[in-house]
């Protein structure tokens, strides 16, 4: 039997974290094949049967794989009518056309239940025997609930500063750590492809522009609670999107309106707070904390600080945070240096926040050990 070679297309920021996850395990990626002009052409990934480069020819790469993993953009509208003035569908339409001659060729296709108009373009061109279908985890919960529910299993919270700081990277991070050294724990999120990532994804309900936010309190809660139910205890990790403090008055103009429904949902056990690489001083950081406490009631237990810098003319100027990515060695040397009092960490030093989680939650509440 032919061996399974994966091409992943189109590789985006948002299919970066699954490869980085998944070559650790995976050897039947084979393939990545980016946009022309992405800026991703070159960029190397490291993997235990060797490196694997993003290329932008998906032609000639495609007589080298037997299977297509697609990345589509945010999926079409429920009627299926383009929206031609919106880059999505554009970017979309082109994917499906180079999906259907990979098609024409034979070529499998792997199909993400989270992308139902994709699923079904792709079954009317496709034979039956060409269609791999991933394992549904996404559930939806009652849209006529009215009622909220006890969430037993410790809740924590990864928040997001400003806005374009990704926390996903740290949330499976984290989720693997407690993996390691015997702990479960689950991951949700609002990724674009929650299936791919095998994690439970809160994207449907932020897209519930027809309901009242009230109404996506309780949707969240009960879909929060069906989460603890099946997994059966465990941490259940949670990245709350978008951003939670406008940048300036004039630029980043986002104020935690998601993170406030969240809380709402789930009073969390622990709220970390993901920060831009800055300079921070004890005053600085219990300022941040004081934020916390005075807008949503909440405290800041931990601290994460990135590798990315903000570039404050830029983000004036774009009336957006735009930011300069600097080497991971240089964050943890500065974190060593100030010797906070409160707990700070770089996303390369998961493993000590995670121990310190586990203490703290061990003498507050049960966690299951696997």
């Amino acid at each position: 039997m032919e061996a399974e070679r994966i091409m992943i297309y189109p590789f985006t920021n948002d299919m970066r974290l699954y490869v980085e996850y998944e070559l650790a395990d995976n050897n039947a990626i084979s393939s990545l094949v980016c946009f022309k002009g992405s800026g991703h052409t070159g960029t190397a990934f490291n993997s235990n049967h060797g490196s694997l480069i993003v290329k932008d020819d998906f032609l000639s790469e495609l007589d080298n794989c037997t299977t297509i993993l697609p990345a589509f953009y945010d999926d079409l509208p429920e009627n299926g009518e383009y929206d031609f003035s919106n880059h999505n569908s554009r970017v979309n339409d082109l994917i499906f056309s180079r999906i259907k001659i990979a098609i024409e060729k034979g070529k499998k296709i792997i199909i993400s239940h989270d992308e139902s108009t994709w699923v079904e373009k792709i079954k009317a061109v496709a034979d039956p025997e060409q269609i791999i279908s991933m394992d549904k985890i996404l559930i939806r919960s009652d849209i006529s609930s009215r009622r909220m529910h006890i969430i037993e299993s410790p809740v924590l919270f990864l928040i997001n500063s400003f806005q374009g700081i990704d926390n996903n990277e740290i949330l499976f991070s984290i989720s693997r750590e407690l993996k390691r050294i015997g702990y479960k724990s689950t991951i949700v999120s609002s990724l674009t492809h929650p299936d791919l990532f095998g994690v439970y994804s809160t994207k449907h309900i932020w897209g519930m522009n027809e309901i009242s936010d009230n109404h996506k309190i309780i949707l969240l809660n009960n879909y929060l609670k069906e989460i603890e139910q099946i997994n059966e205890s465990g941490i259940l990790l949670v990245s709350v999107p978008g951003a939670t403090a406008p940048y300036s008055h004039k630029a980043g103009l986002t104020f935690g309106s998601e993170l406030f429904m969240m809380i709402c949902g789930a009073y969390p056990d622990r709220c970390t707070l993901v920060l831009p690489f800055a300079h921070y001083n004890e005053k600085s950081l219990n300022e941040w904390n004081t934020y916390y406490k005075a807008k949503f009631g909440i405290g800041i237990s931990d601290y994460f600080i990135t590798a990315r810098a903000i570039l404050p003319n830029a983000t004036e100027v774009y009336k957006s945070s735009q930011y300069l990515t600097i080497d991971e060695q240089k964050v943890n040397s500065y974190i060593e240096k100030q010797c906070f009092s409160a707990p700070v960490f770089s996303s390369t030093k998961v493993f000590a926040y995670v121990d310190k989680l586990v203490e703290d939650l061990s003498d507050s509440t049960d966690i299951e050990i696997v």
